[in-house]
């Protein structure tokens, strides 16, 4: 059974969500696109976390728009 919690996502240097990342996934094609280009540039299968330095409104943006 894979772990709830199973992806880092560090927004702006500000702060970490944990994340399911099938969920993210599906949830938005844009993060999947960056999970699966960081998957094949480390060439890991279970990706550990990912870091989005520009992301519009910092970490209280990603919050409202992926968790609100």
């Amino acid at each position: 059974m894979p772990e709830f919690c199973d992806l880092q996502i560090h927004i702006n240097g500000e702060q970490k969500f944990f994340l399911n990342e099938k969920i993210v996934s599906k949830y938005s094609a844009r993060l999947k696109k960056m999970i699966d280009q960081e998957k094949r540039r480390t060439k890991i299968k279970k990706l550990v976390g990912i870091e989005i330095n520009d992301f519009p409104g910092g970490a209280n943006g990603f919050e409202l728009s992926f968790l609100g």
